[in-house]
C-alpha cells in the first residue's frame, strides 16, 4: 500500500504533522489557550450529534448547551421522546463521525470552503433551533445564552475563514479541525472510561451511565465500545482517504 498523493489533495504528511504536534504540545499553556475554542467546537459537535439523532428518531429537542454547567458536563442536550438507545450513543460516536467526515472530504482542496460554510450553517441552525429554546429553562437559561454567543462566534469565524483565508491556509485549518475533533473524541472517551471505573471525578450522569440505566449493561462497556468503534472509524477513514493498493 502507498499514500495517495495528487494535485488538489491535502498531503497525508500534513495530517500526520498536525496529529504529532497536537499530541506533543497539548500540555503547553500557550496551546491550551489556542485549544480552548476547539473544545467548544468539539463540544458543539457532540451535542449536535445527540440532537440530530433525537430529531431523526421522532423526538424533539427542548434545549442544548455547549458551555459547562459546573457539574462536570461540557454541554447538555435535552431530548424528549425519540429513541434514547440511538441518540445517547451519537454524542461521542457523532463527534468521531464528524471528524472522519472532515478528514475524508477535506482532503480535497476544492471542498474546503464549502465544508467551512457547511459547518457554520450547522452551528447557526443549532443556535436558533436547539440552543435558543434553552432560554425558556430557568435553570439553564444563562448557559443557553452563553452557548448562543459562543456558537454564533464560531459560525462567524468559520464563515470569515471560508471567505478571506487563502485556499492553502483554509485547507490547513480544516485539517486541523478534523484532527482535533477526532483526537478530542478519543480523549473524552478515555476520560469517560475512567469515570465509569471510578478513577476520575464523577459527574452526576454521563452518556455511558445513561446507556447503562437503559440497557442494564455496565457503563464501562459502552465507554470501551465507543472507544474501539471510534478507532475503527478513524482507521477506515484514513485508509479510504489516503491509502490505496497497487
Amino acid at each position: 500500500m502507498e499514500p495517495v498523493e495528487s494535485k488538489g489533495k491535502m498531503p497525508f504528511a500534513v495530517v500526520i504533522l498536525i496529529t504529532v504536534l497536537s499530541l506533543a504540545l497539548s500540555d503547553l499553556p500557550l496551546f491550551s489557550v489556542i485549544y480552548s475554542p476547539i473544545e467548544y467546537f468539539t463540544t458543539a459537535l457532540h451535542e449536535i450529534g445527540h440532537a440530530l439523532a433525537c430529531s431523526a428518531t421522532g423526538g424533539s429537542v427542548s434545549g442544548l448547551t455547549i458551555v459547562s454547567d459546573g457539574a462536570g458536563h461540557g454541554g447538555l442536550t435535552f431530548c424528549n421522546g425519540g429513541m434514547p438507545f440511538v441518540f445517547a450513543q451519537t454524542g461521542y460516536l457523532g463527534t468521531t463521525f464528524f471528524g472522519c467526515l472532515l478528514l475524508y472530504l477535506g482532503r480535497r482542496e476544492s471542498l474546503t470552503r464549502p465544508l467551512l460554510v457547511g459547518l457554520a450553517v450547522l452551528l447557526i441552525f443549532s443556535v436558533f433551533f436547539y440552543m435558543m429554546p434553552t432560554l425558556t429553562m430557568p435553570r439553564y437559561a444563562q448557559q443557553g445564552m452563553l452557548s448562543m454567543v459562543v456558537g454564533g462566534l464560531m459560525a462567524a469565524a468559520l464563515l470569515a475563514a471560508a471567505r478571506f483565508l487563502p485556499l492553502k491556509a483554509a485547507s490547513f485549518l480544516l485539517a486541523f479541525l478534523a484532527v482535533q475533533t477526532a483526537l478530542n473524541a478519543l480523549y473524552d472517551i478515555l476520560v469517560l472510561a475512567q469515570i465509569s471505573l471510578g478513577l476520575h471525578g464523577q459527574s452526576s450522569f454521563t452518556d455511558a451511565t445513561n446507556m447503562a440505566s437503559d440497557t442494564g449493561i455496565p457503563a464501562f462497556f459502552w465507554s470501551l465500545f465507543w472507544g474501539l468503534s471510534s478507532i475503527a472509524m478513524l482507521f477506515l477513514t484514513v485508509k479510504a482517504a489516503y491509502w490505496r493498493r497497487d
